[in-house]
């Protein structure tokens, strides 16, 4: 076998078997920017939720104290008290009515009627807005920081172990509302009472009458024998109606921690293709303020933290841009099981944090790959067949070639000790310079 062919057979069974890294260390950290799209953030009016504003109840009206002598006025007629009604039994002339019918000849009885009347103010109340809900998706930006351990699985198909830290802002939305506005408004209450005076054989003068304070005219006790109410009625004044403006601002951040194998296929020369899924917990923070632009309207906010479960999965490419430096492009999907919410009066604000993700990360090993040393024998000349292979060896127990290019070296040794002389001291040089690039380490990395 001539020399030209053995160092032939060398060089491609060498690029053929050259499989580790001198150096190269199990963890690998990486880091880059991350994108996730698809996320929702939601305003919407609680089911069940009361417009808002003032309802007033019905007012309680004072009862009138029957059993105590006083001056009543009635809405139609009066008894007042005389010089001499506390000195003589209570009667007194000072009384009079106005209408036929408040007298019953039958019964001997005299009615008056008194209507009262109390009013509540309403400042301002919504008139029944509908249902107020938008919804907008939202997406964010952030960093992603990533460690990986190397585990096991072949050459071509290794697998690791991965976790990692992201962190996503600038999921933002901000909306307005129009909702109609009653100003101004007032609510009335009225309740009629009926008072009952016994004539006790007195038959009044034809309506309508009126005595005088000083006399004399026919007596009618100034007690009543008996009073009577009605249920209150009730009666809306209403006020102008206007439209009023109702803004709100949200804003959310998402921090993510995660874990899960990472399967890879090794594409030579310089691609691989991974495969990530993975289980996370997310920290979901939503703020929301709503703002109104009518008196009275006072801002709300609110603010929650919550931790939510999640899982997703992630693929992508990776590209060796040396022994220690890659970049890779991934995508997927993130989906976190519930939402953030927040309540700001009648209505809800709501944050749903699931969505596509796409990261960029450049990755370097924890420990950078040492340089191979330096090689003394390399000084050497070239001038033989025993030159050549004695710095064949040097150079492999230096750590110029791998493990196992070397059980190949030493599978050709004894084909090499037939190479010829004439083959020249540059050439050698020069073969065993093409040989030193196939398999020293940084390389056999790339």
């Amino acid at each position: 076998m001539t020399a030209k062919r053995q160092l032939a057979r060398l060089t491609a069974l060498s690029l053929g078997f050259a499989s580790s890294v001198s150096g190269q260390t199990d963890w690998r950290f990486s880091a880059g920017p991350l994108y996730r799209g698809g996320m929702e953030l939601t305003i919407a009016t609680r089911d069940g939720a009361a417009p808002g504003g003032d309802s007033p109840s019905s007012p309680s009206f004072e009862q009138d104290d029957i059993t105590r002598y006083a001056d009543r006025r009635f809405d139609d007629g009066f008894v007042f008290l005389d010089p001499s009604t506390l000195d003589y039994g209570g009667d007194t002339w000072y009384w009079g009515y106005e209408r036929a019918d408040q007298y019953d000849p039958r019964a001997g009885v005299l009615t008056f009627h008194r209507t009262r009347t109390a009013v509540s103010r309403v400042p301002g109340s919504d008139a029944a807005p509908p249902s107020i809900r938008a919804s907008e998706a939202t997406d964010g930006v952030g960093l992603m920081l990533r460690l990986d351990r190397a585990l096991g699985g072949g050459e071509r198909t290794p697998w690791t172990l991965s976790a990692g830290v992201s962190a996503l802002w600038g999921m933002r939305l901000s909306r307005s509302f129009a909702t109609p506005y009653r100003a101004g408004g007032a609510v009335a209450y009225t309740q009629r009472a009926t008072y009952t005076y016994e004539l006790l054989g007195v038959v009044p003068p034809p309506a309508p009458y009126s005595g005088t304070y000083e006399g004399p005219g026919p007596l009618l006790p100034n007690l009543p024998s008996a009073v009577a109410y009605d249920s209150p009625l009730r009666r809306e004044i209403p006020g102008a109606t206007a439209w009023r403006q109702t803004r709100f601002d949200i804003e959310a951040e998402l921090y993510e921690f995660w874990i899960g194998p990472t399967l890879a296929w090794r594409a030579p020369p310089r691609l691989s293709f991974r495969l990530s899924p993975r289980l996370s917990g997310n920290l979901l923070t939503l703020a929301a303020e709503r703002r109104g632009d009518t008196a009275g309207d006072a801002p709300l906010a609110a603010r929650e933290t919550v931790w939510k479960f999640g899982a997703g999965a992630q693929a992508g490419v990776e590209l060796a841009l040396s022994a220690s430096w890659t970049v890779a492009l991934e995508g997927g999907y993130e989906w976190v099981a519930e939402e953030a919410e927040v309540a700001l009066g009648p209505h809800r604000v709501r944050f749903a944090a699931s969505g596509a993700t796409v990261a960029e990360k450049t990755a370097a090993p924890m420990t950078t790959a040492s340089r191979p040393p330096r090689i003394r024998s390399s000084r050497l000349k070239i001038r033989s067949a025993r030159d050549f292979r004695a710095r064949l060896f040097s150079e492999t127990a230096a750590g110029c070639f791998s493990r196992r290019s070397s059980r190949m070296i030493f599978a050709f040794r004894t084909a090499s000790s037939d190479l010829p002389i004439a083959s020249g001291p540059e050439r050698l040089e020069r073969r065993l310079g093409a040989l030193r690039r196939t398999f020293s380490p940084r390389d056999i990395a790339a």
